[in-house]
């Protein structure tokens, strides 16, 4: 199978995933919502997932490695390399996955006990996380048994990297789509059985479980595990390749660390928890957009590798920059989408104003969204040359910047200060690395990489920005249903027209159309 077939494998199954993906968050939300009755118990779980998250960092970067590192060995047929990799990198996870449970059920026992805090004693409210204190004992149980889901699973995760490594990534995301099935129902059957928030754990504990299991199978049947005599060995020679690459990609993660999974905690910090709770009600569709434009550069990641391990410089320039365009014009079209359609969303989906924010803080998350997901093309090409250089310094500092800022202007501005402490950060750091250095690995001046590449999608930008402002308002007063309706079509048909004509480069056009001429052909067949 070619790589353009394997990426449309990929993107395709990979939709069907977000789809399902969304159908999960709408159902678990609501469910949520009608067995929980209290925001901050809400919130509560928010927080929890976001500390146990932390413990990721034991990964220490492995996880990138392995599955960058496979593809550098996968196709020397006579070399041991390859299952010599597999083998080290199962070891070092499985002992990982032992201190990330160990370590966050003995972290979880120290989480401080949180009393009233006078208003006016900022020193201490920036340093402790606002919970009751008569939640404190379930909040510890919960990230204590999170983390030990989170470490037991680090095994089952070199199945995925091998998947990775061998672009199929439609397996993977045939097997996350069973797990969002498994965990749904186990969710429902926790709350029926008055397990509360307990329910939420079971049935990520069901979903781990069935996508592991998927994956090894899938290994198994599509038979890329090494043959009896590419199994190499366990080596020091393979742990120090990975490890020596491995620590570039954990200063990565601790920067990603910072940037992504502290924002709750940043909100909990400033706001409380049960602005924390709104936060991520609705910042869910965002989330969901994100995931939908970064699917374009992660599914092209390991084909970006390969031309890398190649040598394929023409390729891999022309592709790169086609992957950008698109990604930056399908930012445009999905998040102002999203923008435009989320306060009626909101509504119908929690049937009340409990989880709602304003207008601007909307169209404010749209382009931090629309940024961070440009911008990050640009940093995942210079992982995949694995010559990190100073992007794993810049990245920790972003996340470092983003946490700084972002809670100091959230406690003058509110949820409007957060975002944009992330919006001004990830353009002041890694925007402007990524595409320095990108200019530097294709051969290309900055200017090319910055005005010619995002010409289309930033004019794009503006109309949709002006499109979604209009109707946003002039929705304002139809009811409720008619306005996410409404809203929804000007999305669909509006914004899509826009995306064809203002926001894909011509050579997109034609390629895309040759495309759709060819599946037309077949189903008239």
């Amino acid at each position: 199978m070619s790589r353009s077939k394997r990426f449309a494998h990929s993107l395709v199954s990979g939709y069907l995933l977000l789809v399902a993906n969304i159908i999960y968050t709408l159902v678990q939300g609501r469910m949520l919502l009608h067995y929980i009755s209290d925001n901050n118990e809400v919130g509560l779980w928010a927080v929890a997932i976001q500390m146990a998250g932390y413990f990721l960092l034991l990964d220490m970067g492995m996880s990138g490695s392995i599955a960058r590192i496979l593809i550098d060995h996968k196709n020397k047929a006579d070399s041991p390399d390859y299952g010599s990799v597999i083998k080290t990198g199962f070891v070092v996870l499985l002992a990982q996955g032992a201190l990330v449970a160990l370590g966050g059920s003995i972290a979880s026992r120290w989480l401080p006990e949180i009393n009233s805090l006078p208003s006016s004693d900022v020193v201490s409210a920036v340093q402790k996380v606002p919970i009751p204190s008569e939640q404190m004992a379930l909040f510890r149980s919960l990230v204590m048994w999170q983390c030990i889901l989170i470490g037991v699973s680090f095994a089952g995760r070199m199945f995925g990297f091998i998947l990775e490594a061998h672009q199929r990534y439609d397996i993977s995301n045939y097997a996350q789509t069973a797990g969002f099935v498994v965990n749904l129902l186990t969710l429902w059957w926790g709350f029926d059985h008055n397990l509360g928030l307990y329910s939420l754990l079971w049935s990520n504990v069901t979903s781990t479980i069935c996508v592991n299991v998927y994956s090894i199978a899938a290994v198994w049947r599509l038979g890329f595990l090494p043959s009896g005599t590419r199994w190499g060995r366990v080596s020091r020679e393979k742990f120090r390749e990975l490890f020596g690459y491995a620590t570039d990609v954990f200063l990565l993660a601790i920067g990603n660390m910072l940037i992504m999974a502290s924002q709750a905690v940043v909100v909990t910090y400033t706001l409380g928890a049960s602005a924390a709770a709104v936060w991520s009600f609705t910042t869910k569709t965002f989330a969901m957009a994100y995931q939908l434009i970064a699917r374009i550069y992660n599914y092209s990641s390991s084909a970006f590798s390969e031309m890398v391990v190649r040598g394929e410089l023409e390729r891999l320039r022309t592709r790169f920059r086609d992957v950008v365009a698109l990604s930056a014009s399908a930012g445009v079209w999905v998040t102002m989408g999203v923008a435009l359609c989320n306060y009626s969303f909101l509504r119908i989906w929690t049937g009340s104003d409990r989880m709602s924010w304003g207008v601007e803080n909307d169209f404010l998350m749209a382009l931090y969204i629309f940024t961070f997901s440009t911008t990050r093309c640009h940093v995942g090409l210079v992982c995949v040359t694995k010559k990190l250089q100073a992007m794993k310094y810049i990245y920790v500092a972003e996340g470092i910047a983003f946490v700084g800022l972002a809670s100091l202007l959230g406690r003058w501005f509110g949820f409007v200060g957060i975002i944009i402490g992330g919006i001004v950060t990830n353009l002041s750091f890694s925007g402007f690395y990524g595409m320095h250095r990108t200019a530097k690995m294709v051969q290309l001046p900055l200017r090319d990489v910055v005005l010619d590449w995002l010409s289309r999608p930033l004019r794009f930008l503006v109309v949709m920005f002006g499109i979604a402002v209009v109707f946003r308002y002039a929705t304002s007063s139809f009811p409720i249903l008619w306005q996410l309706i409404t809203n929804g079509i000007i999305t669909v048909v509006l914004g899509g027209l826009c995306f064809w004509k203002l926001g894909l480069p011509e050579n997109l056009q034609k390629e895309f159309g040759g495309a759709l001429i060819k599946l037309r052909g077949r189903f008239q067949k």
